[in-house]
């Protein structure tokens, strides 16, 4: 074997040009691979990073004419029901998040809006999650009556602290309160979330600071409701179906008695029929437990399928490059015929001779393997750069916190792209190579005849797998252009939006409505500035109230359902938009 490769190590310095081109060709191939199936395996196959991920699901509740399931709940129906039932053997709840979650973060550089999330006591050791620096919030911290310990995410703490361990001890300031924080988390945590993940983890003895109210206290939840994601794990011999069918009751009577303990607590309280309206249409659900092993994520529901057909279209581009490989080694085993028939006759064998040209065809492949590799990795980083920022209904944004980074799912795909990159360009030439005769190839006496199929079909397979992969990109490219000049309804190359809270940097409802005319006037008076408006609701956000609606004097039929959605939105929104409106007028102030 040693003798192989020091061979074929001959072979390709005598052979620069066309030992290079292969080699570009592999990378080519192999690092589209490793790229996007370093991709795929984020976002798609790459289990959350907690312990026994395959055991943890996430309660949903599944409503009739609703896009998405409900996954928010109480905390006291996680503490009192989900938590202490014997069907789980264990659970954890975490803060859904939504826009009273972000609060002002007061640095000597200013404020910063950040993302908080309240955690269960149990939420850290539950899911087997060790601080990098400092320590995970403990149970004893869930009645902390001083200062509250905190811990931060790692991209948070490398964006606003530049990853200082000395921030460990000290002190941070939410909402003009100090904040203890206690330790670091590990880059690849992100809560049951995969792309997105608080700035900031507290105990739930924040909750009376930050959303001002206990969330332990039954029917305190009139103004801001704290709701929580539920993820437990199945207790052994039990299923999803069981326990979905076991907890549904209490959940339900549960969510009956919160909702009457929140109307005794309104100034006002509901009718009694109202009231019965609200109830039966919070109870009206179907539970079920849906596996979580791989996260949560947006980005999934909206690129999976995507991503599985560009997985397949470098697959195909892989197939293309071995197949031109494969045409330049039959081209190149024509000029060494003659070498081949002298060595098998003086006595090498056939296996020798295989293994021989096999060597050679993996110093080809182990370098356009280790070249591609390097690249995808490299060009990764820019790659999540494309993917959009997670949206939903909340108004803040969080940023996208996917990361494709080395593991052996990847490094195992790649070797075995390598080993199959081998085979399929390397054994029929090989094979061609080797089963020559000495005196058929003296008799030829330099005249090449007629080459076979076998010389063919890799120029055949090479054109057709092009022609589909051409057919495949135009149309892709055709899709993207339409989407991107498709008519969105409003002016979309002139708008700038951002989104603020006085409220929740201590201003009052006077001063919020004084800051809003100031900063209305200052920003129109910018140069280049032609409209200004405000919206409840940003660019394509905003939640449907799943309530139809219909012009004053119009019936519509029983079954008509649309989830119609609600913006409040200063009169010059429309003007500001681009948006004409049919004849009719404008909105007013009154």
């Amino acid at each position: 074997m040693w003798r192989d490769l020091q061979y074929g190590l001959r072979q390709v310095r005598r052979n620069r040009l066309f030992s290079g081109t292969a080699i570009l060709l592999l990378a080519i191939g192999i690092g589209s691979n490793t790229l996007v199936f370093s991709l795929v395996n984020e976002l798609l196959l790459k289990p959350l990073p907690v312990r026994d991920p395959g055991n943890l699901y996430l309660l949903e509740k599944n409503r009739e004419k609703q896009v998405r399931p409900d996954v928010d709940f109480e905390y006291l129906e996680f503490r009192d029901i989900v938590q202490k039932s014997s069907l789980f053997a264990g659970a954890v709840a975490e803060e859904e998040p939504y826009d009273g979650n972000v609060v002002p973060l007061s640095t000597a550089g200013g404020v910063r809006m950040v993302m908080t999330q309240i955690v269960s006591p149990n939420y850290f050791s539950e899911l087997g999650v060790v601080a990098i620096a400092g320590r995970v919030l403990t149970s004893a911290d869930a009645a902390s009556l001083s200062t509250i310990p905190v811990v931060l995410s790692y991209q948070f703490w490398q964006s606003q602290f530049a990853g200082s361990r000395a921030l460990v001890g000290r002190s941070i300031r939410l909402k003009g309160v100090l904040f203890l924080v206690a330790g670091i988390l590990p880059r690849e945590f992100h809560s049951s979330d995969i792309d997105r993940a608080a700035d900031v983890r507290l105990p739930i003895s924040a909750a009376r600071i930050l959303r001002g109210h206990e969330v332990t206290e039954p029917g305190g939840e009139s103004e801001a409701p704290v709701r929580f994601r539920i993820l437990a794990r199945l207790a052994r011999g039990a299923s999803p179906t069981q326990a979905a069918a076991a907890m549904l009751p209490p959940l339900c009577a549960a969510a009956e008695w919160n909702l009457r303990a929140w109307n005794a607590h309104l100034p006002k309280p509901q009718s009694a029929e109202a009231l019965q309206a609200l109830i039966e249409h919070d109870t009206n659900f179907r539970l079920d437990l849906e596996p979580v092993g791989r996260g949560v994520s947006r980005l999934r529901d909206q690129f999976s399928r995507a991503l599985w057909l560009l997985l397949g279209g470098v697959g195909l581009v892989l197939l293309v490059v071995c197949a031109n490989v494969a045409g330049l080694l039959l081209a190149k085993s024509g000029e060494r015929r003659r070498e081949m028939g002298i060595r098998i006759a003086v006595g090498a064998g056939r296996a020798q001779l295989m293994r021989q040209l096999l060597t050679e065809n993996l110093l080809l492949a182990l370098p356009g393997a280790l070249l591609g590799g390097f690249s995808a990795f490299a060009a990764a980083p820019y790659l999540v750069r494309f993917l959009p920022a997670p949206r939903d209904y909340a108004q803040f944004q969080t940023p996208q916190l996917l990361t494709v980074t080395p593991d052996i799912r990847v490094l195992s795909f790649t070797v075995l792209l390598m080993a199959c990159c081998v085979v399929a360009f390397g054994i029929l030439p090989a094979w061609r190579g080797t089963g020559l005769a000495l005196t058929s190839e003296i008799k030829a006496t330099g005249r090449r005849g007629h080459q076979g199929a076998a010389a063919i079909a890799p120029v055949a397979l090479q054109v057709a797998f092009s022609v589909v992969l051409l057919a495949a990109a135009a149309l892709m490219l055709r899709t993207f252009w339409k989407l991107d000049h498709v008519d969105a309804g409003f002016d979309r190359a002139h708008i700038v939006e951002f989104a603020l809270d006085p409220m929740a940097a201590g201003y009052s409802i006077a001063q919020t409505g004084t800051f809003y005319r100031e900063l209305e006037n200052r920003v129109a008076a910018l140069p280049g500035v032609r409209s200004v408006a405000y919206a409840a609701r940003g660019l394509m956000r905003g939640v449907g109230m799943k309530t139809t609606l219909a012009p004053q004097g119009v019936v519509l039929p029983r079954n008509t359902f649309l989830n119609t959605s609600v913006n409040a939105v200063s009169p010059s929104y429309f003007d500001t938009m681009g948006m004409p409106l049919p004849p009719g007028r404008n909105l007013e102030l009154t």
